[in-house]
């Protein structure tokens, strides 16, 4: 989606280690949307106040269809959210 694109980030914040929250554009196109319609991705709602309505709309949609039809990572048993492995690694270490 993004290889060798230009690509345009829309940072609207940045988080507690302040890495900034952005949505990247290549094309005009979401690239994060695109991941998620793909099944690649998850839809982070830990930043959902930080959506538009219609991203919000856009993201769940997104994410609701590719489970529906199993791409990518849905069509595992049970994938894990990065946030809930990366709490298992520390529970670990």
């Amino acid at each position: 989606l993004a290889f060798q694109k230009n690509a345009t980030a829309n940072c609207r914040k940045q988080d507690r280690y302040q890495r900034s929250i952005c949505i990247v554009l290549v094309d005009d196109v979401d690239v994060g949307l695109q991941q998620i319609q793909a099944g690649l991705a998850w839809w982070y709602r830990q930043y959902i106040s930080e959506q538009t309505g219609s991203e919000r709309a856009s993201y769940e949609a997104a994410e609701r269809d590719a489970k529906a039809h199993r791409r990518g990572l849905w069509a595992m048993q049970n994938p894990t959210p990065p946030w809930e492995w990366r709490k298992g690694e520390r529970l670990v270490e």
